[in-house]
């Protein structure tokens, strides 16, 4: 078994039956595809899941049955929930707020908050619906009616003037807010931020399933990938003035984070154009054993028309190895360094916090460099 999945079985304790399925958000609701097969304790399938949160039911001679045996129970359909995660207590819904902000910008409302409802397509296939951070570039109420580009912001919740809050980081987060201020005012092209939040943030565990596509060369059918650009997306380009080609349509990620945003790129180049990968866990490993490092080689030196920028910083735990890995190897399939795509390793060992450099308090040191290289100057 791969270290990043688990084999979970499933039971269904009762001998009395004929045909039995296990249906569930993880195959899209298929009652045909995962048959039971008898066992001592009724009838079992194992299934192979990363960490995550999943709703399923039985599908008895052709009724829905929940888990009477698992007091999890989704409130709108009865679904029964079954938790997967490295730690067995890792489990439960969490309420969702709003960040704390520090930072509040002197002139003009900045920061507004949507809550676009998840189809139900998408529901089906795990993707839970959350608040969304909106923060607006100091000009966009000008009057002047210009269109701006969109950063679109993973670990949402994370992303601003956070000292420590439900479902942030104890060590507080990116200061984003606070940070494109400044920035905006030495010149770098005013944009929009759309953070959204992890689903950590909705259920505990949940990360990974959304991050880590089970299958990265299919990186672009990922339910979540479709979330980010058929819902999320298409309410920010109705609501706000946007710029909603892929040339002025970005992705931002950290770890986990930084996976989906390098995926993001390479599989949607025409929809995003540049993806900024903080410290990104380029050691997953998809279900076909395969990693992003195949994902890049599968174009065979053809490049997609987007480009990327990674870092990691020179703190253990802080993934050096693997961005280092994977800034040689895009050099190999002809990425051009600096044009098509830039490498930052940080020194930044002595800046830990409690010992830790992964981390947004380490992270929001550096961030200029990515967004310079990703936005110029105005």
């Amino acid at each position: 078994m791969l270290e990043e999945w688990f084999d979970v079985t499933f039971i269904y304790r009762s001998h009395e039956a004929k045909d039995v399925y296990l249906a569930g958000d993880f195959c899209g609701w298929d009652v045909t595809r995962h048959q039971m097969k008898p066992c001592d304790e009724g009838y079992s399938v194992n299934l192979l899941l990363g960490e995550g949160y999943y709703e399923y039911k039985f599908f008895v001679d052709g009724c829905w049955i929940a888990d009477d045996h698992n007091s999890h129970r989704e409130s709108t359909y009865g679904n029964s929930i079954m938790f997967v995660h490295m730690d067995s207590g890792v489990h439960g819904m969490r309420e969702q707020h709003p960040p704390h902000r520090d930072h509040e910008r002197a002139k003009g409302h900045s920061f507004q908050v949507l809550c676009p409802q998840v189809p139900e397509k998408l529901a089906s296939q795990g993707v839970r619906t959350r608040l969304l951070f909106v923060y607006l570039p100091p000009s966009y109420d000008d009057g002047n009616g210009s269109r701006y580009p969109v950063l679109y912001v993973h670990d949402g919740q994370n992303a601003f003037s956070t000292p420590g809050y439900h479902g942030g980081p104890m060590l507080g987060g990116l200061y984003l807010d606070e940070k494109l201020d400044h920035l905006w005012g030495q010149g770098v092209t005013e944009f929009i931020v759309v953070a959204v939040p992890n689903s950590d943030y909705v259920c505990c565990g949940n990360r990974k399933r959304e991050y880590c596509p089970a299958l990265l060369c299919e990186a672009a059918q990922h339910p979540f990938t479709r979330y980010i650009i058929d819902v999320v997306k298409t309410e920010i380009d109705n609501k706000y003035r946007t710029l909603p080609d892929a040339a002025n349509t970005y992705t931002y990620g950290s770890s986990m984070g930084g996976v989906i945003s390098f995926c993001l790129a390479l599989c949607c180049p025409d929809t995003f154009s540049c993806a900024l990968c903080i410290s990104p866990s380029f050691w997953f490993v998809d279900k076909t054993e395969s990693t992003c490092y195949d994902l890049v080689r599968s174009f065979n030196k053809q490049k997609p028309n987007c480009r990327l920028y990674i870092d990691s910083g020179d703190g253990i735990g802080d993934n050096m190895f693997y961005t280092s890995e994977m800034a040689l190897l895009l050099k190999e399939e002809d990425w051009k360094e600096g044009k098509d795509f830039l490498y930052h390793l940080d020194k930044c060992c002595d800046q830990r916090e409690n010992g830790v450099t992964h981390t947004e308090a380490v992270w929001k040191e550096r961030l200029d460099i990515g967004l310079k290289f990703a936005f110029g100057n105005s």
